[in-house]
């Protein structure tokens, strides 16, 4: 048996074992933490000619499996972002447990890791984004959490993947005949451009960027945290995937001047609705919008991902995950985001309040959160490209600072009379530990920044680009 097999066989019974147990709550929860563990664990540190023995079985974890002749195999660049993904499924697999869920999340989140895994295994790019439009299809599922009401967010999460579908099939006839006549440019160059085409529509860019919002009140932040993050990983690992394979297509299919100016439209619109918005859930997705943008300008100038890159995308995934879980109380009790129906809230639970407040914060690189080092970072390098893309990125941060702002003031303001103590609420003191997370890792973010982000940042980063 290869690795490649195994790992399939493993998720799919890890998903059956916890939907079984989807009514339990922390339960399916803890059950999530106890099967992913191993997959974390033998992420990072597997190697090239790793043998396991379960029983009968030999499974060779680095060995090529070819399956309806397309070759699947576990490589440097699969095992780190593999390690990404098991890392981020615990984290949000605790976080689920705080809140006590009841609901098809554990299941779903670990069956989402299939196609993901496929992405990242599947050693022909042609077929990574049909991998990307199946685990859209899975998350719309997650997203919509079994409700009945407004679908739009579930629609904008699988509208561009099933855009770029098309495109998909003419693809991989290009690529061979381009391998079968090399002297032959003209079938290569297409396929730049379709490359470019399919990345660019699943980038999340402006005006692709309606995944990327919150649309629905009655939302599960916490789910759609977790695909953005999940995606967006995604769309990274393919990016690097096609940058390696083909060094020319960036620059010759334009997908540095596609990605400059969508990241820059990105980052104005998030800081103009930001501004203006009257909605939590929004505001946040706003602040989450902004700070893609930014990756998005970094990734125009480089080509290829980078320490900076990579380091703002762990903070970034420690601010969406505490503040997706927050938001997710909030939701909820008040079963709103509007800050209308948000008014006087902080006077009854000041503290959680501090922590929604704080991580929303951390998404704009306040100090002491996990945010701040990255945003440091970036506007740094931005500045040093371009001394107009750092002030764009300073000026979107201040709007969408002053829409926070703005809502604690709301949410501060005196309580109406028909309000009181009698609502129910989970603990606060559970929720300590996410104030520390945020505080702590901004505060070691510092040391770990300069010691170059740590060692196995720079291996992860070195084996993306090596593919």
């Amino acid at each position: 048996m290869t690795g490649v097999t195994g790992l399939f066989l493993w998720l799919l019974v890890a998903a059956s074992l916890v939907y079984l147990l989807h009514r339990g709550g922390r339960l399916a929860g803890l059950l999530l933490c106890m099967l992913t563990l191993p997959l974390f664990w033998l992420a990072i540190n597997m190697v090239d000619d790793q043998h396991l023995i379960i029983g009968r079985w030999t499974v060779v974890l680095a060995a090529p499996t070819h399956l309806l002749g397309v070759t699947y195999q576990l490589m440097p660049a699969a095992q780190a972002f593999l390690a990404f993904l098991s890392a981020l499924l615990l984290l949000f697999a605790i976080l689920y447990i705080l809140l006590g869920g009841h609901s098809a999340w554990p299941a779903l989140a670990i069956l989402l890791l299939i196609p993901l895994s496929g992405l990242a295994m599947v050693r022909q790019f042609a077929f990574q984004p049909w991998w990307f439009a199946i685990a859209a299809v899975i998350a719309a599922v997650m997203i919509q959490n079994g409700r009945l009401g407004s679908t739009i967010t579930a629609q904008r999460t699988l509208l561009f993947p099933i855009l770029a579908v098309p495109f998909l099939f003419v693809l991989p006839q290009l690529l061979d005949k381009a391998a079968l006549n090399p002297v032959h440019q003209q079938p290569l160059h297409t396929a730049y451009w379709l490359v470019t085409i399919v990345l660019f529509l699943l980038s999340g860019a402006f005006p692709f960027h309606g995944a990327l919002v919150m649309q629905d009140e009655d939302d599960a932040p916490l789910n759609i945290a977790f695909w953005w993050l999940v995606s967006e990983a995604a769309w990274l690992f393919m990016f690097q995937r096609a940058a390696t394979l083909w060094p020319a297509w960036f620059q010759s299919a334009h997908m540095d001047t596609l990605l400059l100016w969508g990241g820059l439209l990105t980052i104005g619109w998030a800081g103009f609705a930001g501004l203006f918005s009257r909605d939590l859930g929004r505001l946040w997705s706003y602040a989450a919008l902004a700070e893609w943008g930014s990756l998005l300008l970094l990734l125009s100038h480089n080509g290829t991902l980078t320490l900076t890159l990579l380091w703002l995308f762990v903070g970034r995934a420690i601010s969406l995950s505490s503040s997706g879980a927050l938001l997710t109380i909030l939701s909820r009790q008040r079963h709103a985001l509007t800050l209308e129906k948000l008014h006087g809230w902080a006077r009854l639970f000041p503290f959680t309040a501090a922590m929604l407040i704080l991580s929303l914060l951390s998404l704009l690189g306040a100090p002491l959160t996990a945010g701040f080092g990255p945003h440091w970072a970036v506007y740094q390098t931005l500045s040093t490209y371009q001394t107009s893309w750092g002030l764009l990125f300073l000026l979107a941060t201040f709007a969408i600072t002053i829409g926070i702002l703005r809502s604690v003031v709301v949410l501060a303001a005196t309580l109406p009379s028909s309000e009181g103590r009698a609502i129910p609420w989970p603990n606060e003191s559970r929720w300590n530990v996410l104030l520390a997370l945020l505080v702590m890792v901004g505060i070691i973010a510092g040391f770990i920044y300069a010691d170059q982000f740590g060692p196995w940042l720079r291996y992860a980063l070195a084996s993306l680009l090596t593919g």
